[in-house]
């Protein structure tokens, strides 16, 4: 009987171990939790920007983040297990490349945080004879009084006046391959809360236009921000109210060379080493005209601020005015023979001697066939505010 007792108990043993066994088999290993990225390592993407794509594998709950606001990422509501993200990478406008480095994040299975990083490197613009390019603008608002509109601009006017100026050059008759951008980006590398304006309050407004393009003070050139990648347009109210704007005109860097312009011989030209004001001055008084220029309205100069704004950038960009300069003589003076040259001072005695007469528009034929100062070709009438 004990023999029989021992048997049964032998057998229950075995059996329980069989079904502990056979419990071990169907039960899956738990797998530590991991985190995958393919493409993993360096992405390289153009200059223009666009879309990437990386495919997450994982098991566990995860975060990502980007260190650059130009790189950003698109995932679904919950960051865990596998996932295809959606990278938008904006266009890089200058010359250099640049890097963003995306973190993702998840814990182990001792509750210890584990990254993976995916580094994406995008290329610089390249310059090429012919090509077309996009300029970052930044708008200097100088203003004592907030409250005043034509000192502290009104948000978004801006871009609107930049868009008119686009339209202008677009329309010029001839493909300039320019496009002006409102800068996205501070030279601190962070991004502008309002793109392409730049809000400085000012003490003493008005400001003596053609002092502060010609000073060296370090209060005025401390304003410029690096002109290598940006196009600085100081906005402010001119003391001289006839004068609606101004510009400098471009250093060459040597040994290039461009008629007219200054040759700049001191190394690279950076905001460290500016002798004046690189940039143009708007007097900020003329900001709300915005009649465009058409065909209808040729004397658009008078009545839209984004025409002056496209005539001082075109001297910034190295163009000079056709009509001959008083301190060079009656001759050609801004080296380009697409233009006959005129005699400035003989069209404004007749332009003058109408204004504001009852039989202006009587008179165009005659303002309209003023003889240049060359090769007696006719000019074409137009007048403007006084620009520099």
């Amino acid at each position: 009987m004990r023999y029989l007792f021992f048997k049964i108990q032998l057998l229950l043993f075995a059996l329980c171990a069989l079904a502990a066994c056979s419990d071990d088999k169907d039960e899956p290993a738990v797998q530590a939790p991991f985190l995958e990225i393919t493409p993993s390592g360096v992405e390289e993407i153009t200059s223009e920007g666009g879309k990437l794509t990386l495919t997450v594998k994982s098991n566990t709950d995860w975060e990502v983040t980007s260190d650059k606001f130009w790189c950003k990422v698109t995932a679904g509501e919950e960051l865990t297990g596998d996932q295809v993200l959606d990278l938008e990478v904006e266009e890089n406008l200058s010359q250099d490349d640049r890097q963003a480095t995306l973190t993702f994040t998840y814990a182990d299975e001792a509750g210890t945080t584990r990254t993976v990083e995916v580094t994406v490197l995008q290329k610089g613009e390249v310059f090429v004879e012919g090509g077309a390019y996009k300029i970052p603008v930044v708008f200097h608002v100088l203003y004592a009084n907030r409250n005043i509109p034509t000192q502290y601009v009104k948000e978004g006017h801006l871009q609107t006046v930049l868009d008119e100026v686009n339209r202008v050059y677009r329309e010029c008759g001839v493909d300039l391959k320019l496009e002006l951008v409102m800068a996205t980006v501070d030279p601190e590398g962070n991004p502008m809360e309002e793109p392409g304006v730049d809000r400085v309050p000012w003490a003493y407004i008005p400001i003596d236009c053609e002092k502060f393009m010609t000073s060296s003070d370090s209060e005025y050139l401390d304003l410029i921000w690096d002109p290598d990648y940006y196009m600085n347009i100081m906005l402010y109210q001119f003391s001289d109210s006839s004068i609606a704007g101004i510009a400098q005109f471009p250093f060459l860097l040597a040994p290039d060379n461009l008629e007219g312009c200054e040759v700049w011989s001191g190394g690279a030209l950076s905001q460290e080493n500016l002798n004046r004001p690189q940039c143009i001055s708007i007097n900020s008084a003329y900001v709300y005209d915005m009649v465009p220029l058409t065909p209808e309205t040729p004397d658009g100069t008078d009545a839209c601020i984004a025409v002056t704004i496209a005539h001082e950038l075109g001297h910034y960009l190295g163009l000079r005015h056709v009509f001959s300069e008083s301190y060079m003589g009656c001759r050609d003076t801004d080296y380009c023979n697409d233009t006959p040259t005129y005699n400035r001072s003989s069209y404004e005695q007749v332009v003058y001697s109408y204004l504001g007469t009852a039989d202006f528009k009587n008179h165009l034929e005659e303002l309209t066939e003023r003889e240049c100062c060359t090769d007696g070709s006719v000019f074409v009438w137009g007048t403007e505010r006084n620009v520099y």
